[in-house]
């Protein structure tokens, strides 16, 4: 699993996860923050656009994610996808994530 952002305390896009030629990607958000995480995805590793994935083992699938947990995506023909923090009050927040 990599780590995406690490322990970020402000509004920040993080690393994007390489996901060219996988199914899926998982990313697991933690720490104990106020913010809100949003996903964007790539087709050609350079332009990114919002992105919805299935929240936890629901099948709910949304783009922002306020509370620590994780995300699952389907990842076909996305090449990549990396987390984003808006609305930062207060904490840190850890993102990993891995395609297969």
């Amino acid at each position: 699993m990599a780590v995406l952002l690490d322990n970020v305390t402000n509004n920040a896009i993080g690393t994007a996860l390489d996901c060219t030629g996988k199914e899926q990607a998982l990313f697991f958000i933690e720490g104990d923050f106020d913010a809100e995480i949003t996903f964007e995805a790539s087709i050609d590793g350079s332009v990114f656009f919002s992105y919805a994935g299935a929240l936890g083992a629901s099948d709910t699938k949304t783009s922002r994610v306020k509370a620590p947990g994780y995300v699952v995506f389907n990842v076909r023909p996305i090449t990549a996808i990396r987390p984003v923090v808006v609305n930062y009050k207060r904490g840190s927040v850890t993102v990993s994530g891995y395609a297969e």
